[in-house]
């Protein structure tokens, strides 16, 4: 794992400091399971050039993975509760969440995304304003799922903005999401184990295009990002190194747990 820790330090250290200094307050880091797929052929690609923080235009990242996967993490997550030793997590809960975001392009706001709790009846929508600041693509070949690392800056909006924008007539893109999270003592690592819903296009058996709710299961984790950035800030060169190297090591060997060996018959 070391020349991979190696790869997602470098790149780590680098987007770091693309990110404005006001902004360093509103970074996240999170990293998703999926697959890296050939846009020919549809099918898992494992010929690709990664790590890299771009794809070439032969391959795109699908971020899902299988009903079977999401489940069976369910369930080691939960069973993990019940550990007394390092490997033990704790549950953050559940929430279910609806989100609307304005993809027309030429439109100063699409890049915000506005949502809202679907727990609590009295919730009012809010506005988060994203932007990317990078992406590294890892081809895990051994792995059941690829991983995509993302650094953004998410800000949130005033309630007279998001107001504004709910109330603008442009249709939005409407997603739902149920998340139940874990949280690992050991790496500090945040686990998202969720399922959306979307109205999306679907080819049919009769070879047409219908209009349907498509569900799909998806993985996220989110490691210490303050732990990692105040190494990057407050270590000298030689520790900076190691200690974030050995941070990146902790969170991968607990993604390792969920994104099981692949088994090739």
């Amino acid at each position: 794992m070391s020349n991979l820790s190696t790869d997602i330090s470098n790149w780590l250290n680098a987007s770091y400091k693309k990110v404005k200094i006001q902004d360093r307050g509103f970074v996240t880091l999170d990293w998703r399971l999926g697959s890296i797929i050939s846009k020919g052929s549809l099918d898992r690609s494992f010929s690709c050039q990664a790590p890299c923080e771009k794809l070439t235009s032969s391959f795109k990242f699908t971020m899902a993975v299988e009903e079977e996967t999401w489940i069976d993490s369910i369930k080691k997550l939960t069973r993990a509760e019940d550990r007394e030793d390092d490997d033990k997590t704790i549950s953050l809960g559940c929430e279910e969440t609806i989100y609307h975001n304005f993809t027309t392009k030429n439109i100063w706001y699409n890049n915000i995304s506005i949502s809202k709790s679907l727990e609590d009846e009295e919730a009012e929508w809010s506005g988060i304003e994203k932007e990317r600041i990078a992406d590294l693509f890892i081809c895990l070949p051994d792995r059941n799922y690829d991983l995509r690392l993302s650094l953004s800056v998410k800000k949130p909006i005033s309630e007279v903005l998001t107001k504004k924008i709910m109330s603008s007539g442009k249709e939005p893109f409407i997603r739902k999401k149920k998340s139940k999270s874990w949280l690992s003592l050991k790496s500090n690592t945040q686990f998202n184990i969720n399922q959306s819903s979307q109205r999306g296009k679907v080819l049919n058996p009769h070879g047409y295009t219908t209009i349907q709710n498509i569900n799909k299961f998806e993985i996220e984790f989110k490691p210490n990002v303050k732990q990692m950035f105040e190494i990057i800030n407050n270590s000298s060169d030689e520790c900076k190194d190691q200690e974030l190297k050995e941070l990146i090591d902790e969170s991968l060997l607990k993604i390792y747990e969920i994104n099981t060996e692949r088994i090739i018959i």
